[in-house]
């Protein structure tokens, strides 16, 4: 099983070559390590329907739908995960994550995005629709007349 701990590294050095002769060279630019759904050995994130993984994880907007059986109501929604600025938004919502007050840990996808929402301000464990009082977003999410 190939659990990935997710993590912004800011300060890598690349080694390559033998044993006669070794390069180094640092990397300027971040590394940021995620799951991957696309990997088999990632056990915690694989997604082995590339149908799913398409409509699910590839998609830029989705449709979603809300409601009851007789009153079902579409959304359009932008999830914007291909902006630059998401990912280093994501990284630094992960940062907050504190390993020796949580119990949970950031192996595991779904407390990952847990704690990001936490973060937010849009889920908590004791009242997962009423929001996080404390989180970085105010105010009720709803579609506007």
């Amino acid at each position: 099983m190939c659990r990935c701990t997710i993590r912004r590294y800011n300060d890598i050095t690349v080694s390559a070559g033998g044993d006669d002769e070794r390069f180094q060279y640092g990397y300027p630019f971040p590394v940021y390590v995620l799951f991957n759904p696309y990997n088999p050995e990632d056990t915690s994130a694989y997604c082995p329907d590339k149908h799913f993984r398409k409509n699910y994880l590839e998609e830029e907007s989705s449709v979603y739908f809300q409601g009851d059986i007789s009153n079902v109501n579409i959304d359009h929604w932008y999830q914007a995960q291909y902006e630059p600025v998401m990912l280093e938004a994501s990284f630094d919502l992960l940062a907050t994550y504190n390993k020796d007050t949580s119990n949970y840990t950031l192996e595991d996808p779904k407390m990952a995005v847990r704690h990001i929402l936490k973060t937010i301000g849009y889920w908590t464990e004791a009242k997962p629709a009423q929001g996080n009082p404390h989180g970085i977003l105010n105010g009720h999410w709803c579609v506007l007349p």
